[in-house]
């Protein structure tokens, strides 16, 4: 090795040395501090919950309303009193009033009638509906056709109430309306849940 060579290797080392001599003489410098967390993060959040709340109780209320209304107008279509099985002669003995909110909206009567059907048969039985049957008709006799039985019970009718398809149809456009944010609704409180079952067994 030429001398050169030598000199620069001693001079590097001499440079290392010193270095390191400068390194352990120096203090340690400190840890940074943690940033304390911002109290600005933590309203924000209880802000957005807040309004996620508020949105979906709003989402709830407008889904009861839209088809409270749908089952309001669906009760303008009566049954066709010209289609009924048999008709006959009801007796309205007593009504109860109902509401203003339930089923539908508004008041209506529960009302005990006495049914002589023309067939001879004689029944007794508590007829519902806001526009069926009203507390005006009580003593009176009425003419009243039976149109058979659905999910609901018997379905009667009444010449005073003819049908009006187009207020049926009516009906169940506005009970699709409201189907539509009852879907987002359910699929938004899925996924809350979903979510919280993911964050439990990831503590775990």
């Amino acid at each position: 090795m030429a001398d050169d060579d030598l000199e620069r290797v001693r001079e590097l080392q001499g440079r290392l040395e010193k270095l390191r001599r400068e390194n352990e003489a120096s203090p340690p410098r400190p840890a940074p501090e943690p940033q304390a967390a911002s109290p600005v993060q933590p309203a924000g959040r209880r802000r957005g919950r807040l309004r996620s709340i508020a949105g979906l109780l709003a989402l709830v209320l407008g889904i009861i309303v839209v088809l409270q209304i749908a089952a309001t107008v669906a009760t303008y279509n009566g049954n066709d009193f010209n289609d009924a099985r048999r008709v006959g002669q009801a007796k309205v003995e007593s009504c109860d009033r109902r509401g203003p909110v339930g089923a539908v909206l508004g008041y209506w009567y529960e009302c005990v009638l006495s049914i002589t059907w023309n067939d001879g048969n004689v029944e007794r039985g508590t007829v519902g509906g806001p526009r069926l049957v009203h507390a005006d008709d009580v003593g009176k006799s009425i003419q009243i056709g039976d149109n058979g039985t659905s999910r609901n019970g018997r379905e009667y009718s009444r010449p005073t109430l003819p049908p009006r398809p187009a207020l049926g149809v009516l009906g169940v456009v506005l009970g699709l309306i409201a189907g539509i944010p009852a879907l987002i609704l359910l699929w938004s409180l899925w996924m809350l849940v979903r979510d919280s079952i993911a964050r439990i067994f990831r503590r775990r």
